[in-house]
């Protein structure tokens, strides 16, 4: 109503808005808050003094860094450009975080470290052993932000599942198959990760954003782990599908650079997000009602 007091939205700027993470940031900070993406195909995002002139005109409160060049035989195809992105993009918006004082909220990774011990988790002490051009580049960026500015959050994530305008990733690519009506998926055994929500990894976001977290590295993955042909069984059994899920070691899926097999994620600093079997039960269930038009 005309001359009622309307609260003033808080203002963030999110790069790699158009990725699963990205469009689950969008949708849980859509509520009191004005989300802006960057659309790396009109601002070039490599260019240090570009982002300076964007951010100091928006003036954001936040930056939320989802922006990153991933798959291992990707960045080993285009190293040049991986580093571009995955280390000296995040350490310019570092330095414009100090510069023009706004917050920056970072998303790194599990590759970074080697296998574990089976049922064993890394933690945010655990060291990193960067095995290949991917890795390597976003350890630069886990290094060089809290090197440069005092107000960021660097957030390792584990393999992710969630909404995302193209499915173009192994889980939602896995799930499409399967409701296409696949009567058998090769899935390997041998890859463990904390399977975890982007829906349930932006919730918590925002309750570091909101909650004055202190800044500093995290690990924020779901509670629990598993291999991926565990995951995708789970995942076709919700579903109410009827497709065969065959166990196979990841060798049969080679790929130009190596990788590590056993990146499960636990923190030493906060609690661990649900267990990943529940996040999973309610993402299959929004996941078959879009695709029949029920949602």
């Amino acid at each position: 109503m005309l001359g009622e007091d309307v609260e003033a939205k808080r203002k963030g700027l999110i790069f790699g808005a158009a990725g699963k993470l990205g469009t689950a940031l969008t949708r849980v900070f859509a509520e009191g808050w004005d989300m802006l993406p960057v659309d790396s195909r009109e601002v070039d995002v490599t260019d240090k003094g570009v982002l300076r002139r964007l951010l100091t005109q928006l003036r954001p409160e936040v930056v939320f860094n989802a922006k990153v060049i991933g798959g291992v035989d990707v960045c080993e195809q285009i190293p040049g450009l991986a580093f571009r992105i995955n280390t000296s993009l995040p350490a310019h918006l570092a330095e414009l975080s100090a510069e023009l004082d706004f917050a920056l909220v970072h998303f790194s990774t599990d590759a970074i470290f080697p296998d574990c011990q089976p049922g064993s988790y890394h933690t945010e002490s655990s060291p990193a052993v960067p095995i290949n051009a991917y890795a390597l580049s976003k350890f630069g960026a886990d290094c060089l932000i809290p090197a440069i500015t005092p107000k960021a959050y660097v957030l390792r994530l584990s393999r992710q599942f969630g909404e995302r305008p193209l499915p173009l990733q192994f889980v939602e690519r896995m799930m499409e198959r399967a409701l296409l009506g696949a009567p058998l998926l090769r899935v390997a055994d041998d890859v463990v990760c904390s399977p975890s929500s982007s829906i349930d990894v932006a919730r918590r976001v925002r309750e570091f954003v909101e909650g004055a977290e202190p800044f500093g590295l995290y690990h924020v993955a779901n509670q629990g782990q598993a291999s991926l042909h565990e995951f995708m069984s789970v995942a076709v059994e919700l579903l109410g599908l009827a497709t065969v899920i065959q166990a196979v070691p990841s060798e049969v899926f080679p790929g130009l650079g190596r990788r590590s097999s056993v990146t499960p994620l636990c923190s030493e600093k906060i609690p661990p997000l649900r267990p990943w079997q529940e996040a999973l039960a309610d993402f299959c269930r929004e996941f078959k009602a879009r695709r029949s038009g029920q949602a």
